[in-house]
């Protein structure tokens, strides 16, 4: 079980997005979130429309604003990436 510490900047600007949306965070998202900003990485498996971008793609948004506290709005030509994979076949089967 991962250890909960105070909301960082990033946490906290998601959150408020979270809340602004009058959206609730997946319990499985939290973890996805907490494993990533603890530094793990691996892989997640779910069904089309349960919340796996955002459970993915967040966490990665949260670790740059941590970064970049100050500048994350203004920030150009970085060099933020993120590899992105999806299985064409499974979601041209689910749609």
């Amino acid at each position: 079980m991962l250890a909960k510490t105070m909301a960082s900047k990033g946490q906290k600007v998601i959150q408020e997005w979270y809340r602004q949306k009058q959206w609730k965070q997946f319990p499985f998202q939290k973890e996805m979130a907490a494993a990533y900003l603890s530094g793990f990485s691996g892989l997640l498996n779910a069904p089309t429309g349960s919340g796996k971008t955002f459970a993915l793609f967040l966490p990665f948004l949260t670790d740059f604003i941590n970064k970049y506290p100050d500048t994350y709005t203004t920030q150009k030509d970085n060099g933020l990436l993120m590899l992105w994979i999806t299985p064409l076949r499974a979601l041209t089967n689910d749609i």
